[in-house]
């Protein structure tokens, strides 16, 4: 009966960790850039070229319910996490690439670009 009631008490908690997993959304052309709740990806605020250096993409968020501190904030955890250093405010590096965040406060809420470079030295 133990052994019943901790395979339960495992598959519920695995369980809670996939409904998260499922529920985080990522940009179309920046696939590992998770977008943060409450914003709605601009449909046509995307760009992508690619160079002998490595692509550079950029894509646009909007957000009605945030502010610039709060989108810093959750992209400062965020992508560390997920292997960027943070360099300054709004900038990112990983493996030889750049990620700039740069949030704008617009009449309705805030537009955030996001732009992912090969880095410069």
């Amino acid at each position: 009966m133990r052994y019943l009631l901790l395979l339960g008490l495992v598959f519920s908690c695995f369980g809670g960790f996939l409904a998260q997993a499922q529920e985080q959304r990522f940009f179309d052309d920046l696939p590992d850039i998770p977008v943060m709740e409450g914003m709605k990806r601009d449909p046509e605020g995307h760009f992508l070229f690619d160079t002998a250096s490595g692509a550079i993409i950029q894509e646009g968020a909007f957000c009605s319910e945030c502010d610039e501190k709060q989108i810093i904030s959750y992209y400062n955890e965020a992508l560390g996490q997920m292997g960027w250093t943070r360099q300054k405010y709004g900038f990112w590096e990983r493996n030889g690439e750049q990620l700039v965040v740069k949030p704008r406060k617009v009449q309705e809420g805030v537009y955030v670009l996001f732009a992912l470079s090969p880095k410069t030295p």
